[in-house]
């Protein structure tokens, strides 16, 4: 009694240092509103799996949906027996049961796991007791079955040719226990198609109609579209999760996480206001609310009467086009836009609830702009960038502006907190951009690259992009660039509604979740390399890994003592693996891989519309190029620089799939390919990345592994992996490996002419993409990183002492020296003077105050030298 106590204990504990941000990785089941021949099935192993005397399968497990009804997984005998674990609809609410053949077995607790707090079910058959247990909450249900006869069971989950009400789930680390021993381990992360093996033996299973939740982080998935010429709106409910697409005579209700669609008959069109999108749903009432912004106006749909509430005629032209939106689910906020050749700065706030209007005086005011992106948080109100000019004349040259402004609710006063060049970064903000405290930073999406996610930071100049391009085509009249939000945060939905020339919505939703590629994959390094979600954030998981050795160690000393006790009490599963020495066979390969951190319409004419802008791709936040890139690292890539990255033949991102010892084992390769032209020894190579194996283990894991690669590597491009002599070393072919190409032009010493200009700005494009893997810290990588960044470093000072180039490119070179060595006090002056003659002395100050704040705290000591002795 006193171990199976321990246990339980021990249960706790490792529920307790589980991550509750919800599920990132898994599988989704499509459910109920799908066809039945759409629905989700998964077939663990390719076999029956032998029961002896006992057998377990544990798994984390969510419902996504508040309609919980249906099958959830199946264990079927080779005698026939089934063993099915549902949820059934009790009561108005759902519970466990257990079904044994044909008869339910009603477990008497609520079935309340969910994605943000999984719950891990537990099905023990115990063959030789007779008995069937389910665990669940920490707490065991005894059924009595006839299993004399069974000799083993195949395990499914969701869909069976007899069954197709499947239970709206979303699963992962799906294990197997076999006499108490963990023998399959399917995390349900990295996938190819429809397979996915297991960690622990390689077994596969099998998904029909899959949706794997890790892919839902990495790219956008376009969800809906439509070609209409009615002129059509959109809201957004973020606690329902739903949208409405609103025509004039019906409304669209679209469910995202169901793929269902709903039309509404609209007897009246009531909208104040048809075109761009003055539309918005109040969660409070439950209703949508059209507003116009001149004349103050606002009606609302009731969906129980199916009516507009007054009776609204309206064809009026917007003077506020593309005007920035937030929401504090009271009040909204609308700032800027465009109409009649003008663009504005006013900020009006709507109470949702009365309909009532005011106009508010921003101090101080930002310069008249459209399409800025807004957000409320912690009690101020934040606009970040658009397009316009410091008189709002439309004849008057208009600028992209890359600011970021912060004031308070309550007197709406203010400030600019920080102000970017904007040479390079003419794209344009979402209307609505999203604060997530976690990551202490602002989420939007952006027309750069046809569309992508992008996240800037209260305190720092700049953006980072986290998600994959959508490469949507910005050939319209005008357009709808709208980001909402899910209530819980984990859902990301882009409108990108066009209105064409011949005044026709070309509409689409996309879809991304969080968190997104960069803080799922690289674990949230800021450039530094210092974790974004800070301090704390890194005890916590300090602290949690303390309590997981000490589960494991506990389980090690239980499972020992175990073997010493005849017929012990049998126990639920425990979440541990067992460790075994490297075998043989590269095809029985056991050692687990590691986690990878990884606007309008009208038919008459109308006054000139200022559309979002084509934007152009750039590089880095700071990166201004005259010249088209001289490298493609958007497919057949490595990319070494920035972040760790690769891309295939068809540039879709394959990173995800490279675990922490393939990806340790490319790096190593690239790297020592370029210090040594015979590339890396087998020995380097054992002691750096198999250094806790003896020599046997670690020759069958440096094979297994280097065959892993090399067939990853084959989607990639035509790139070769050598081995001569005991050396082993990288052959890029026709893959763009972006370190290769950068020590390559480092490495050349006497340039001349217009070839010394040209290898300059291959230099500065590759170097302004980053740092050495800012992500990666191991030991035996500082050497090159210190080489890297000092010979980079060496070479950009001699060029910036030079007095025959121009000022655009002794700004490319701060840049990248900053990038390097953000303690460079001649690249600091250089970019100042460069801002200061450029009229941007504010940009230049803060670009000052920051450099004397981060000398301080390296140094101990203050920047003596004053901002009017560099300027001047």
């Amino acid at each position: 009694m006193r171990i199976k106590a321990l246990i339980n204990v021990l249960v706790i504990i490792l529920a307790c240092v589980v991550p509750m941000s919800g599920m990132e990785y898994g599988l989704r089941f499509k459910s109920h509103p799908f066809p039945a021949n759409e629905r989700t099935s998964l077939t663990l192993g390719n076999h029956e799996f032998p029961v002896g005397e006992e057998i377990a399968f544990g798994f984390e497990l969510g419902f996504y949906d508040k309609d919980r009804f249906g099958l959830i997984c199946t264990a079927t005998g080779n005698d026939g027996t089934t063993i099915s674990l549902v949820s059934s609809s009790v009561d108005g609410g759902y519970q466990p049961g257990i079904v044994i053949n044909e008869k339910l077995n009603l477990i008497p607790v609520e079935f309340d796991a969910t994605p943000e707090n999984p719950q891990h079910p537990v099905i023990i058959i115990r063959r030789n007791e007779n008995k069937v247990i389910f665990v669940y909450d920490r707490e065991r249900y005894t059924f009595n079955a006839d299993l004399s006869k069974m000799k083993s069971v195949r395990i499914g989950f969701g869909k069976l040719q007899t069954q197709a009400t499947v239970a709206p789930i979303e699963i992962q680390d799906v294990r197997i226990y076999q006499e108490a021993k963990n023998t399959r381990k399917w995390e349900l992360r990295q996938h190819r198609g429809d397979s996915v093996f297991d960690d622990l033996d390689g077994d596969l299973a099998v998904s029909a109609s899959p949706h794997w939740l890790l892919d839902d982080h990495i790219d956008w998935t376009e969800i809906y579209s439509l070609h209409t010429a009615e002129e059509i709106q959109t809201a957004f409910d973020p606690e329902k999760e739903i949208f409405y697409i609103v025509a004039p005579s019906r409304i669209t209700e679209f469910n995202p996480l169901s793929g269902s669609s709903v039309n509404i008959p609209v007897a009246k069109d009531g909208r104040v206001m048809k075109y761009s999108n003055y539309l918005v749903f109040d969660t409070i009432t439950d209703r949508l609310l059209s507003y116009s912004l001149s004349p103050k106006q606002t009606n609302t749909f009731d969906f129980s009467t199916k009516k507009w509430e007054k009776d609204i005629q309206s064809d009026m032209e917007p003077h506020f086009s593309n005007h920035g939106f937030t929401t504090d689910g009271r009040n909204a906020y609308m700032f800027g836009g465009y109409g009649f050749y003008l663009y504005t700065n006013n900020l009006v706030r709507l109470n949702l609830l009365t309909g009532g209007m005011e106009e508010i005086a921003l101090h101080p005011l930002p310069d008249p702009r459209t399409s800025s992106a807004l957000c409320v948080a912690n009690g101020k109100l934040y606009l970040f960038g658009g397009m316009g000019n410091s008189v709002g004349k439309q004849e008057i040259p208009s600028r992209h502006y890359f600011d970021l402004w912060e004031y308070d609710l309550d007197t709406m006063k203010g400030k600019k907190l920080w102000e970017c060049d904007t040479a390079s970064n003419n794209f344009l903000p979402s209307a609505s951009m999203y604060y997530t405290p976690k990551d202490t930073c602002f989420y939007l999406a952006s027309t750069l690259s046809g569309g992508c996610m992008m996240r800037i930071y209260p305190n720092r100049p700049g953006y980072e992009v986290v998600s994959g391009n959508i490469h949507s085509k910005m050939d319209y009249r005008d357009c709808v660039f709208n980001l909402y939000r899910s209530a819980n945060g984990r859902n990301y939905y882009l409108v990108i509604d066009k209105r064409l020339n011949d005044f026709s919505h070309d509409y689409a939703i996309y879809f991304i979740a969080y968190p997104f590629r960069d803080t799922l994959l690289y674990d949230s390094f800021k450039p530094s390399g210092r974790s974004v979600s800070g301090s704390n954030d890194i005890w916590w998981w300090i602290g949690g890994g303390l309590l997981f050795l000490c589960c494991v160690g506990a389980v090690a000393f239980l499972m020992r003592r175990r073997r010493s006790v005849a017929k012990p009490e049998a126990i639920p599963p425990v979440e541990t693996e067992t460790l075994q020495e490297a075998p043989e066979e590269a095809s029985q390969m056991n050692e687990e891989p590691e986690p990878v951190f990884v606007k309008e319409a009208t038919s008459k004419p109308e006054p000139a519309q200022t559309p979002l802008p084509t934007p152009e791709p750039v590089s880095t936040p700071t990166l201004t190029a005259a010249n088209p890139p001289c490298f493609d690292r958007d497919k057949s890539a490595i990319s070494l620089l920035g972040a760790f990255s690769v891309r295939d033949r068809e540039g879709n991102d394959i990173t995800p799939r490279f675990t922490s010892r393939i990806k340790d084992l490319l790096i190593l390769l690239v790297l020592y390919s370029e210090k040594d032209p015979k590339g890396v020894s087998y020995e380097t190579l054992d002691e750096v990345i198999w250094f806790d194996k003896d020599e046997k283990a670690a020759k069958n894991n440096r094979n297994v592994y280097m065959s892993k690669l090399r067939i990853l590597l084959e989607e990639v491009g035509n790139i070769e992996i050598s081995f001569v002599k005991g050396y082993y070393r990288v052959e890029s072919g026709n893959v763009t490996i972006d370190y290769h190409e950068i020590m390559t032009r480092l490495r050349e010493k006497d340039i001349e002419g217009e070839a010394d200009s040209r290898r300059l700005d291959e230099i500065l494009e590759l170097l302004l993409h980053g740092p050495l893997l800012p992500e990666v810290a191991n030991d035996w990588i500082d050497s090159f990183k210190s080489n890297y960044t000092s010979t980079s470093i060496q070479i950009l000072s001699k060029e910036l002492e030079r007095d025959d180039i121009d000022s655009e490119l002794r700004l490319r070179i701060a840049d990248s020296i900053l990038l390097h060595d953000p303690l460079s006090e001649e690249a600091m002056m250089a970019k100042c003077r460069i801002l200061t003659e450029r009229r941007m002395k504010g940009v230049a100050k803060n670009l000052y105050d920051i450099f004397c704040r981060e000398y301080e705290k390296s140094y101990g000591e203050k920047y003596t030298t004053a901002f009017s002795e560099i300027v001047n």
